[in-house]
């Protein structure tokens, strides 16, 4: 997983004094992360090469950071992990380990504020599920076959940061689409825009789904039936758009 050729690899140990210093954190935060942190260091840093940035009045895709952190527990961790993305205006991936090699990746889909460009917004945000080398060799055999780097086909930073979001989000949040597999391995993730459209209608599709067993209406049954159906439909022929 994560493959990345080695002139994108890194070692830059960050000092944890310094990273508390700079960071503009809740006070609970950053007892947690003095308390807990062990070490961070950033190992990947995706610039230039193969990728292309992205900058707008609304995104700064210029890079993608990949921060390691050990911690005393990765669980523990989960709960700040978004408050922590606010910190970075440009994306990052944590990638959090404990004692106990329990680990879980977290990523976060950010546009800069209209009101203040030196802020960022959140749009989405995600926690993988907290894994282990030992019982998760399924799950990780998932990560290494669809995240590696000849899998990975967007080759703009803010299209990559948003291809691997989805797939990662296909893999640990999928509860309603038994073959989310299928998805993943289509070829849509090249454009940037399809990426985003189904990222959309897979929010529709687990909205529906949420709605259906509440639903007495035997009439409105049969419409979020239908609707769940044309849902499904629009995201297996996203390639043929």
């Amino acid at each position: 997983m994560f493959d990345f050729p080695d002139q994108y690899k890194c070692n830059y140990k960050v000092h944890k004094k310094a990273f508390l210093e700079n960071l503009k954190i809740s006070p609970k935060v950053r007892t947690k992360i003095r308390e807990d942190v062990k070490s961070v260091q950033m190992y990947l840093n995706i610039r230039g090469g193969d990728f292309l940035s992205y900058r707008s009045e609304d995104y700064n895709y210029s890079t993608i950071q990949f921060l390691k952190f050990e911690v005393k527990e990765a669980e523990s961790f989960l709960p700040i992990t978004s408050e922590l993305h606010m910190v970075f205006k440009e994306p990052v991936v944590f990638y959090v380990i404990d004692n106990y090699q329990n680990f879980f990746y977290s990523l976060a889909l950010k546009r800069l504020s209209k009101q203040n460009t030196d802020e960022i917004v959140i749009e989405k945000h995600i926690n993988t599920e907290v894994l282990n080398d030992i019982i998760s060799s399924d799950l990780k055999g998932k990560l290494s076959k669809y995240l590696s780097f000849q899998e990975l086909l967007n080759k703009d930073i803010r299209g990559l940061y948003y291809e691997i979001f989805l797939k990662l989000m296909l893999i640990f949040k999928h509860s309603s689409i038994s073959d989310y597999e299928k998805i993943i391995e289509m070829k849509f993730y090249y454009n940037f825009d399809k990426i985003k459209k189904v990222l959309s209608l897979i929010e529709l599709y687990e909205s529906i789904v949420a709605k259906m067993p509440k639903t007495l209406c035997m009439k409105d049954k049969i419409e979020l039936s239908n609707e769940k159906k044309k849902t499904y439909e629009n995201i297996m022929m996203i390639d043929e758009y």
